[in-house]
């Protein structure tokens, strides 16, 4: 900080990144910068940047945490320039004044800011400052797709501001060369970053330079020629000659592995050159090569040679400077699917036009070269260049390779195996489990990887597989391995430990029991995002089963770092992260207030609005999942104001999104009318009856049970559901649904809305819905609970109905226990009411009540109300309708006639 400030004020709506890198990994838990009088910003935001240095005049940033938006408001102030600390955490309320998140910045990365309306201090540099800062002009990367931009940096001021960093308490925080994670007769580089290595074997050692993987090889002479290689050889060159300055790597892998002792190729007359270089590359797919190993320095020199032509020249390379006679560089070790690249400064290489018989259709290059001092050994490469490189090496086999070859076979081929249901039973009984075991201990990453992914795949098909992965002792194993072994394995041997992990509770307790939670936790602080993907799903399906499992996983602390994966701008790791902790969450009200308490609500609200929809799911399941448990927790999601704006997502595209998004409405509701009257206030009634209309199924159910839920708390509130048309879309779920639970819940929520008053009653019973749930009510091939709620639903909304000619059809149809409440609400109305009255004759209904078509029990309820409503009309109309009245009229009649 310099204080006071001078110096010119920055430019508004351009974000600034400071040029000198971060010496230690930590967390970034405040940020101090004087601001100008007058700034009120809600949008200033921090982060932390890569790049790959050496620095030019312009460079490729590239964000990959930040703080999220912030606020800052100087409006009440007088001073020109005053300084302002903004306090990070990783809960909103823990500690008190936080103002932002807290997040993550590794060695060698670099601190930016941005602010859309306030101006930050700049003072010009000095000697305790930095030489430049990076900045683009209106631009915001915390809210840009992509995320990685070009900054320049003639800017020759200094922004005043300080960051402190919170220590990581993690073993692998600092330099990820100690301890040597490499052989022992290998050597540890640093990546570029500063975050990652790379192993290589020494001078006389073949192998990929991971533990176990450097030997000396046994070599076989070999004669040089053109049958020894892969790489296409034309006897006369005849193309368009090679660029100068350029890398070029073949574009087809070695299929054999072992010493590269000599390298030919054709070279101009011109060519004079003491920077020529060979190497091995290795491929992570995309372009992407990395220089594993190579020759060093070569010098040739043809300028004396008086053949004009170009012609075919060889270098030998060794492992002995003075054996063989005439070497001139390093022999280095190539293994089956590397590749093979070569550098010039000054010599062109020959080329020839691409025909039928070339190997290849093209060749990789890159117009820098990857092999000298300080440079990056890892770039994208184009693949553009349409001629072949001529040129062929020699290999020096060795019987190493090849059984490494023949080991490396088996567990990929027992890998594709498992991927087919109808081979497991064959793979089990040929004892492949028996087979494998030893494999994840092999020397040879690449097979160690292989068989673990090959023992995921076969416990992954059932349960019993992975009881048998259980009882061989394969998990401890696994588990010791994953502190040490390579990114690629811990990822495999986390796709075991999920795989066994997902099918019981009892399964996953033995996960838990040979130490594995722990090892999963480290791995989710790895810096590489497929590892902490991999951990995350393991965790998250030990936590599903059952609330004791998922309290281990808290208690193993993965609840805070599962949040922290949340902030992490891979997709997929966004996704299994917010998996992992509905899982958590979804058992307990206190297992919901651990995840909420680390902050997740604030974050997961974030994304609710995300493109990616398989994101979507998994937020909105996490925020049901919480908000499920208590009036608290779901008041606390609803405090992150993800309404209204969520109640867009009830029309995605995505079945599942909408699903999940409804279930998240219905877990508010359904606690307090308040909660309740806050969705309605926000549109969301209107929102979820669009919602039950546009729907079927299992998908349609969450939206019948909020309605329900909204319309049973109070009068006011089903109205809300009538007005809203929602009766009229549950009548046609009742009509069209199959499925008894989805039926069930229907019945249900129509009976919450016509249970409050005679109007609500009314406007449930003229939709019709009366006889459909009477028929429900009355099929015997219905299930029990729909059989009950239906009759509940009628009970409810018959008990409030005064509205008779929806009542009339009843008369004929119900079954006696329904019946009494028909004629129940007939007893109530028509004693006040001579228009009915007159309606109930001339229907039929009197002579329904009157005759013994309804049998009633002497002094029960049913001939209390049916005495109640003849009552209400003259005798002789009574007497009309009454039992055998027919038969006494004839008698009368001829009674009559015999007197005349």
């Amino acid at each position: 900080m310099i204080d006071p400030p001078t110096g010119t004020d920055t430019t508004l709506g351009a974000p600034y990144i400071d040029a000198v890198s971060i010496t230690a990994r930590g967390l970034v838990t405040m940020v101090s910068f004087y601001a100008n009088n007058g700034c009120v910003d809600s949008g200033i935001q921090f982060g932390a940047f890569s790049t790959t240095p050496p620095f030019s005049s312009s460079n490729t940033f590239q964000l990959i945490t930040q703080s999220g938006p912030i606020s800052v408001d100087r409006s009440s102030y007088s001073t020109t320039m005053q300084r302002v600390d903004i306090s990070l955490c990783l809960s909103s309320n823990n500690p008190v004044g936080c103002q932002g998140n807290a997040f993550v910045i590794g060695q060698g990365q670099y601190f930016g800011s941005y602010a859309s309306t306030c101006r930050f201090a700049y003072s010009p540099v000095g000697s305790s400052g930095y030489p430049t800062t990076y900045y683009k002009y209106t631009y915001n990367p915390f809210t840009s797709n992509p995320s990685s931009a070009i900054y320049v940096h003639d800017f020759n001021n200094v922004v005043l501001q300080q960051i402190t960093i919170a220590q990581l308490t993690t073993a692998n925080c600092d330099d990820p060369c100690q301890p040597n994670p490499c052989d022992t007769n290998a050597i540890c580089t640093l990546g570029a970053s500063g975050t990652t290595y790379s192993c290589a074997c020494k001078s006389g050692y073949i192998g990929s330079g991971a533990t176990g993987d450097c030997t000396k090889p046994i070599t076989t002479t070999i004669p040089p020629c053109p049958s020894n290689t892969p790489f296409g050889y034309v006897a006369t060159p005849n193309g368009q000659p090679a660029s100068i300055g350029v890398t070029y790597i073949d574009a087809v892998a070695v299929n054999t592995g072992g010493l590269v002792t000599q390298v030919s190729f054709y070279a101009a007359q011109t060519c004079k050159d003491n920077n020529i270089y060979f190497g091995t590359f290795s491929s992570s797919g995309l372009n992407q090569f990395q220089l594993i190993e190579q020759s060093g320095a070569l010098t040739y020199d043809r300028t004396s040679d008086t053949d004009t032509s170009m012609k075919l020249v060889t270098i030998l390379l060794c492992t002995s400077a003075s054996t063989p006679s005439g070497c001139q560089g390093n022999a280095f070790s190539i293994s089956s699917g590397q590749y093979f690249g070569s550098y010039s400064s000054q010599c062109i290489w020959g080329y020839a036009p691409v025909s039928s018989s070339s190997v290849y259709p093209f060749t990789y290059y890159q117009q820098s070269n990857p092999f000298s001092t300080g440079a990056p050994t890892t770039g994208t490469y184009s693949n553009s260049y349409a001629n072949i490189v001529l040129q062929y090496i020699n290999i020096q086999s060795t019987i190493f390779e090849q059984y490494q070859k023949a080991r490396l076979t088996f567990v990929q081929s027992v890998a594709d195996l498992a991927t087919r249901p109808q081979n497991i039973e064959t793979l089990q009984n040929a004892g492949v489990m028996a087979l494998l075991r030893p494999l994840l201990l092999d020397v040879v990453p690449s097979v160690q990887q292989t068989a673990a992914l090959a023992l995921g795949r076969l416990a992954n098909y059932s349960d019993h597989l992975a009881e048998s992965v259980v009882r061989g002792d394969i998990l401890p194993q696994l588990v010791y391995s994953l502190a040490d072994q390579n990114r690629f394995y811990k990822k495999a041997a986390a796709f075991v430990l999920r795989a066994v992990a997902k099918h019981s509770p009892q399964l996953a307790q033995s996960v838990i029991d040979c130490g594995a939670l722990d090892a999963l936790v480290l791995c989710l602080e790895e810096f590489d995002p497929s590892v902490k993907e991999a951990a995350t799903w393991a965790l998250g399906y030990i936590a599903r089963h059952n609330a004791e499992l998922a309290q281990h996983v808290v208690d193993a602390g993965g609840v805070p770092l599962l949040v922290l994966c949340l902030q992490e701008p891979e997709i997929a790791l966004k996704r299994v992260a917010a998996s992992a902790l509905s899982d958590i969450a979804k058992h307990s009200p206190e297992l919901a207030q651990t995840v909420v308490d680390a902050g997740a609500i604030a974050h997961l609200a974030q994304m609710i609005l995300n493109p990616d929809a398989q994101l979507k799911r998994q937020i909105f399941s996490a925020l049901s999942q919480i908000a499920k448990h208590s009036v608290d927790l779901a008041e606390m999601v609803v405090e992150a104001e993800i309404f209204p704006a969520a109640f867009a997502c009830l029309n995605d595209t995505d079945e599942y999104v909408k699903k999940n998004c409804a279930t998240l409405i219905r877990e508010i509701v359904k606690h307090t009318p308040e909660l309740a009257q806050m969705i309605v206030n926000a549109g969301g009634v209107a929102a979820v009856v669009d919602y039950v209309s546009s729907t079927r199924g299992n998908v349609r159910l969450p939206g019948v049970m909020m309605l329900g839920y909204t319309a049973a708390h109070t009068e006011s509130l089903a109205m809300a559901v009538i007005v809203s048309k929602g009766i009229n879309q549950l009548s046609i779920a009742l009509n069209e649904e199959t499925e008894d639970h989805i039926l069930a819940a229907t019945a249900w929520a129509l009976g919450q809305i016509g249970r409050h008053t005679p109007e609500h009653a009314k406007a449930v019973a003229v939709a019709n819905v009366l006889p459909r749930l009477l028929h429900l009510y009355m099929r015997t091939d219905m299930s029990e609970d729909l059989q009950t709620k239906a009759k509940k639903a009628l009970k409810n909304i018959l008990q409030k109905c005064v509205y008779l000619p929806v009542l009339e059809p009843l008369l004929h149809e119900a079954s006696p226990n329904i019946l009494k409440h028909v004629v129940a609400q007939f007893s109530k109305v028509l004693p006040h009411d001579p228009k009915a009255r007159r309606l109930f004759v001339t229907s039929g209904g009197l002579k329904k009540v009157s005759i013994q078509e309804i049998k009633a029990e002497e002094g029960s309820p049913l001939a209390e109300y049916i005495n109640t409503i003849n009552s209400c009309f003259p005798e002789e109309v009574v007497k009309y309708y009454s039992p055998g009245y027919a038969d006494e009229l004839l008698e009368r009649v001829e009674t009559h006639a015999n007197r005349a």
